[in-house]
Order: structure tokens, then sequence, then C-alpha cells
């Protein structure tokens, strides 16, 4: 008996342990939750959340309800906030079910016929002091029944110190732009990917533009087709060719377009803006930023 006591008031000491430390990492995840709000969406607009829910397994801290409003006037409901790594260095989070409220003007989605599209925002990043770089793994828009676009690069000549700064900064953006743009032009791009994967949308496209002009999807479809292999022959360089063959493909049966930039050697912004902006050299551009374009 004494024995079966002993084992109950361990457990009980166990259980009302854990419920306190559970309670303790609550009340420090809302801590969390206000300085990420702080410096996420509270930086352009207004945001609140109902409440936060903390996962002792695995650490993830889950904002739910959330509700935002821009400097616009343009409101959003974010059914989760999940934020699975927050530090100095690194940031894994997932906006999830995101509803517009109310945007300004029909959108693309709902020109197309979507009704009330909710998209998921996802970020993944890592910045490396000591290599002065900072990488993007995943920036990703997803509309789950449309489409998904995903960016990630890798840049080099990373001051982390003076983006902590600015990161850390309660000044509004405009006062510290100068520097910014200062700083931005000496960052160079060792590789940047952009993919963009179809979850219906394409066809969906096809099929209301088709209908605009009394044709069968699939003859608007051979039309563009036709289209694009006049373009060809007028291509005016290699890549304006490759590009127009991957619209093509994407066209046929392609679900998936990779565009993949490695510069050789790793290419400044600044040197990125003079070349295309500034000398308008089209040829040159190509040569640094190397593109490849894949379809799948």
């Amino acid at each position: 008996m004494k024995k079966a006591l002993g084992i109950l008031a361990i457990l009980l000491i166990l259980v009302g342990g854990y419920f306190a430390y559970d309670k303790y990492m609550d009340n420090k995840a809302k801590e969390q939750v206000e300085y990420f709000l702080d410096k996420t969406l509270r930086k352009s607009g207004k945001g609140s959340y109902k409440y936060v829910d903390y996962k002792p397994i695995g650490g993830e801290i889950i904002i739910k309800d959330v509700y935002y409003r821009d400097r616009n006037g343009e409101e959003f409901k974010i059914e989760e906030i999940i934020i699975e790594k927050l530090s100095e260095t690194e940031g894994k989070f997932l906006f999830k079910n995101v509803k517009p409220l109310k945007v300004k003007g029909k959108g693309l989605l709902e020109e197309y016929g979507y009704k009330d599209p909710k998209f998921n925002l996802f970020v993944s990043y890592e910045a490396k002091p000591k290599e002065k770089e900072f990488h993007l793994r995943s920036l990703s828009l997803d509309y789950p029944e449309a489409f998904e676009v995903n960016i990630s690069f890798i840049l080099g000549n990373y001051d982390h110190a003076f983006w902590k700064t600015v990161a850390l900064s309660d000044r509004p953006p405009e006062e510290v732009s100068f520097q910014v743009l200062s700083e931005l032009g000496s960052i160079k791009i060792n590789s940047l990917e952009v993919v963009y994967r179809d979850k219906g949308f394409k066809e969906r496209v096809i099929k209301k533009e088709a209908q605009k002009r009394g044709k069968t999807p699939e003859e608007f479809k051979k039309e563009l087709i036709r289209k694009i292999e006049e373009e060809k022959l007028k291509a005016r360089s290699e890549f304006e060719r490759n590009l127009l063959d991957a619209f093509e493909k994407f066209l046929e049966k392609g679900k998936e377009i990779k565009v993949v930039i490695k510069p050789n050697p790793p290419l400044k912004i600044q040197d990125l803006f003079v070349v295309a902006a500034v000398q308008k050299d089209e040829r040159e551009l190509l040569k640094l930023l190397n593109p490849v374009i894949e379809v799948k």
C-alpha cells in the first residue's frame, strides 16, 4: 500500500511539474510571439491573435486565429502561424490558411473562378555570420488548389551585424532606406532558384481563355503553341529560344518550371543593377546570370 501511494505521489509530482513547466513555457512562448509579430506583421500594419499554444515535444509555437490589417486597409485572417525555429540567425515558420477578408479589387485567382482562395506562406532561412552568407532555404507561396511558387537563394558578402541592427530597429523603413540600399548593393548573388508548380491553375486559365474566344481548350492550346513556334523563329538569343521552348513544353504537359541562376563568379547586386537598368545590356546580363530553365 505504501509503495503504491509512493508511486502515486511521484506521478502526481511529475504531472504537476509537467503542467507547471508547460504554463511557464506558454508564457515564454507569448513573449516570443509578441516579438515575432512586432518584427513581421506589425512592421507594416496591425496584427492581433486569440491565443497561443506551445508544443513541448518539438518546441513549436502555434499562434491561433490571427487578424492582420495592413497600412492600405486590406485585411486578412490567418488560421495559424506555426513557428518551428526563431533565433538571431535562423527562422522557420508557416502562415497557414491565410484568407483575404477585405482587399482592393478582384484577385487573379478569383478572375478564373476560385472562390475565397486561401494560401499558405512558408519561410525558412539561416544566416551564417562566419561565412558571411545568408541562405533563404524556402520562401513558398502555396495556393493548394491552384499553384505554388517557391524561391530560394544563397547570398554572399552578407554583413550579419548590419542586418541584425536593421531587423531590431524600431525606426520606420523609410528612415533606414539609404543605408539598406547601400549595403544591399555590396551583397553577392551566389545562387538563386525559382520554381513554379502547377496544381490546376494552368488548365483553368486555358479553359476560360478558350471560352472567351469561342474555342475548345485543345484548340486554344494549339493556337498558343503555334504562336510560340513563330516567336522562336524570331528569337534574338539562345536563352530566349530556351525560354520559349520551356513555355511550349509546359503548355503541352508540364507541371513544373524551374529557373536556376548561378553566376560564376558570384554577382554583386550593384553590378547587376548597372548592367540591367543603366546599360540595359541584355547579352551581358544573361552572361553574368548564367540562367538555366527546366520543365518537368
